[in-house]
């Protein structure tokens, strides 16, 4: 836990802020799923996540959102599975798909 007069370096109330405009802004993200990531990213503030860790999530759904095409209710077991598949097939570092296979259990 940060202590209350931190400094806060890596700028987080802004960051989560843009990528909340981000979320909103968005065409390939559906009204439905951004009202379903505004309200787990309360669930997040109730369970005292940091503000890095609710930005991280608001960016990866984003993503998921977009690579799904479909709400997220909406998905079945092959979904997952076959979104699994694309972010694994990414260039991306190790951590970060790791990061997506955790936020798509």
């Amino acid at each position: 836990m940060r202590e209350p007069h931190a400094t806060d370096i890596h700028n987080y109330p802004r960051r989560l802020e843009r990528a909340i405009r981000f979320l909103n802004a968005h065409p390939g993200v559906s009204q439905h799923n951004k009202t379903l990531v505004m309200q787990f990213l309360e669930r997040l503030k109730a369970e005292g996540l940091s503000l890095a860790r609710q930005m991280g999530y608001v960016q990866r759904l984003t993503t998921i959102a977009v690579m799904l095409a479909k709400d997220f209710d909406k998905t079945n077991q092959e979904d997952i599975e076959q979104l699994i598949k694309a972010v694994n097939a990414k260039d991306w570092a190790e951590w970060t798909k790791d990061n997506y296979q955790v936020v798509t259990v």
